[in-house]
């Protein structure tokens, strides 16, 4: 408990966080003292969430700070923790406040019933306003959203009652228009991540949501819905065709397995895209190109450049991979895609390997950070799209697929050149999940997003399939509802799915192996510069061998503005340099708070000789490196050892190293 008085705003919400964790009411007073005195707007929520998670034994303390001669910030924020419990014996001590001299106070009182559940919640005047505010395109009907302290409230029947009026709620808003939420409220919207976009009231109902995953104790599997097999539907998943190339070849089993590489880096990053190395043991065959990441302009005269050859790899390289939300070609699950039609790359990491091939660094650059998108050229028509400025980043590829233009933000952003790229969807992510056997993420605090159905409770879940992905979309049920939160989730899932991969059998199992590559097709579109087997052959054998304690999952530093964050450079640059020059990297900023640790690392595991058996020759083993071959600018050469020291990251860097076990965190805001 002594974190909480630290200086240092992290390690008060790290010190919070563990309360909160363990709920114990030896910690109230601690708790409280802190909480009367907090100037962080979001430890001081953190902070409330510990008092809400300890419940009852709370609330006479809180009652008296209410009722007592306290400033205004002090009163308000215990009337804020007393609706947070939830307590309706609370209610009669805070009604008598809507008349408070202090406007502030008063506010507070008018809001707290309603959010408690208590009728008498009342505006004190008529220019006061409505806890309820009319959605417009609603046929007339106005509802409030449950909150999500309400879905994990410490009553379980609370908590039921609370998921079935935000299921009934969703399907109201389907049958009635679109719209999403915001500050409490359900507003309309031409765009929003689950909802279609709103339609006149005479349009027929479109399906029913897909149904919540169901809970089997601490395991969980999604429930997957029958499906009708007619016309419609086979339409509808229909795989998303590549971009503008001609007649497609038939694929072949090793063409299949070298593909698969490339979406497994989309989800698991780092470890899985060692599948190359087994994949090339079989004939494999030259693969057509789909997406440039470095275009040329139509017109302009300059060819693209070949394709490397074995042997280009040498030195260090980095890999963009995309999540798009583009729901072409991903069925009607996530909307109707003839109605949600702009595409957005949500999710954006870049890989970077070192030189010497003992490290690597994945960086996730926040969707809603705003950044300056270079010229680049559109990837279908091959016409240059003019810089843009003060733009948020998942805008910058665009319906046609311009990865270049997410490759040139990255390259702004951290000072190296991309050298291959891809692009994964919503079926992508559900698919390769389901060919891995789920992915099992630890769960610190309880999860309940009604956005995205995730209902998953403290302990150790197996996630595979749509839960698997909505886990990963979710925001409103992690740390403080934030993009920031999601990413530190992520990252929890990703670092535990390069350890399963890496621990398992996964990656010499030739039926799992095979399960891989099928899921990869339909969902995945890859760079040209990466969609050739010698490149997927080359970056397997560099990265088969890396310890995950050298696998690094970092977020880039931002600083808040209004609409979302801004990159922060001074920090930014620190990780960017040690990019460039090929320096492992050591975090001190913590996982973020949507995430938390265990205190625990994945034991390093002996490796086990061989039983005797017929020898056998591996045809890489004599693979020679292309003479002449260089390492990319910016790296350093073949050879040179890179330094030892690691290079500490600035506080505001979060994230974790793939060794590390960690829990995500529910949202405590």
């Amino acid at each position: 408990m002594d974190g909480l008085a630290d200086p240092d705003r992290d390690v008060r919400q790290k010190s919070a966080l563990a309360l909160g964790n363990r709920a114990e009411e030896a910690a109230l007073a601690a708790v409280l003292t802190q909480l009367w005195i907090e100037p962080d707007f979001f430890v001081r929520e953190t902070l409330t969430w510990v008092i809400a998670r300890i419940g009852a034994p709370a609330v006479p303390s809180v009652r008296a700070v209410l009722v007592s001669e306290a400033g205004s910030a002090v009163r308000t924020q215990a009337a804020h923790v007393l609706s947070t419990i939830a307590d309706p014996s609370t209610v009669d001590d805070i009604v008598p406040l809507v008349s408070d001299a202090d406007a502030a106070v008063a506010a507070k009182a008018r809001w707290a019933p309603a959010r408690i559940g208590d009728a008498r919640a009342a505006p004190a005047s008529p220019d006061s306003p409505s806890p309820v505010v009319p959605a417009r395109g609603g046929a007339g009907r106005s509802r409030r959203t449950p909150r999500a302290r309400e879905l994990t409230a410490p009553d379980a029947t609370r908590r039921a009652g609370a998921s079935r009026a935000a299921r009934s709620l969703r399907r109201e808003i389907h049958a009635t228009g679109g719209f999403r939420e915001r500050s409490g409220y359900y507003v309309p919207t031409r765009r929003s991540p689950l909802l279609r976009a709103r339609r006149p009231c005479t349009t027929p109902s479109p399906p029913p949501p897909a149904p919540c995953p169901e809970t089997n104790g601490r395991r969980m599997r999604t429930t997957r819905p029958s499906t009708d097999h007619s016309a419609a539907d086979e339409s509808a998943r229909t795989p998303r065709p590549h971009v503008r190339h001609g007649r497609q070849k038939r694929h072949s089993l090793p063409r299949t397995l070298v593909k698969a590489a490339a979406t497994v880096s989309g989800v698991g990053v780092v470890a899985s895209i060692s599948i190359v190395a087994i994949a090339a043991t079989l004939l494999v065959q030259s693969a057509q190109p789909s997406v440039s990441l470095h275009p040329v302009a139509a017109g302009s005269g300059v060819s693209a450049g070949s394709v490397p050859e074995i042997g280009a790899l040498e030195g260090g390289f980095n890999v963009l991979v995309v999540g798009s939300d583009s729901r072409q070609g991903q069925g009607d699950a996530y909307g109707d895609p003839d109605e949600e039609t702009s595409v957005l790359n949500d999710v954006n990491m870049l890989m970077h390997v070192s030189a010497d091939h003992s490290n690597a660094t994945v960086v996730s650059f926040p969707r809603d950070m705003f950044v300056d998108i270079p010229s680049c050229v559109n990837a279908v028509t091959g016409e240059t799209i003019p810089a843009r400025y003060d733009t948020k980043i998942n805008e910058a590829m665009g319906k046609d697929v311009s990865l270049g233009c997410v490759a040139g933000v990255a390259e702004e952003l951290l000072g190296v050149r991309v050298d291959y790229g891809a692009v994964v969807q919503f079926n992508g992510v559900i698919e390769m999940s389901n060919a891995i056997g789920g992915v099992d993420v630890c769960v610190a605090t309880e999860i309940a997003d009604p956005y995205t159905n995730t209902y998953l409770e403290p302990g150790v879940h197996s996630l595979e399939g749509m839960a698997a992905l909505q886990f990963l979309r979710s925001r409103h049920g992690i740390g403080d509802g934030s993009d920031l939160t999601r990413i530190s989730n992520q990252q929890v899932f990703l670092s535990s799915l390069v350890r399963q991969v890496k621990s398992a059998d996964t990656l010499l199992n030739p039926v799992a192996l095979y399960g891989l590559a099928k899921a990869a097709l339909g969902n995945m579109t890859l760079s040209t510069e990466l969609n050739n087997v010698n490149t997927l052959v080359q970056m397997g054998l560099a990265l088969k061998d890396v310890d995950i304690a050298n696998v690094v999952f970092a977020q880039y530093p931002t600083g808040a503005t209004s609409g979302g964050v801004v990159p922060d450079r001074t920090a930014g640059d620190v990780l960017a340099t040690a990019l460039q020059t090929d320096q492992p990297i050591a975090l001190t900023g913590g996982t973020g708070a949507g995430a938390t640790t265990t205190g625990e690392t994945e034991a390093p595991v002996a490796t086990e000789a061989p039983a005797a058996g017929p020898a056998t020759t591996d045809p890489l083993a004599t693979a020679e490196a292309t003479p002449g071959a260089t390492a990319a600018p910016g790296t350093a050469a073949p050879g040179t050892p890179a330094a030892d020291a690691k290079v500490e990251l600035p506080e505001s860097i979060t994230g974790q190293p793939a060794d590390q076990q960690t829990c995500s965190v529910g949202f405590f805001g």
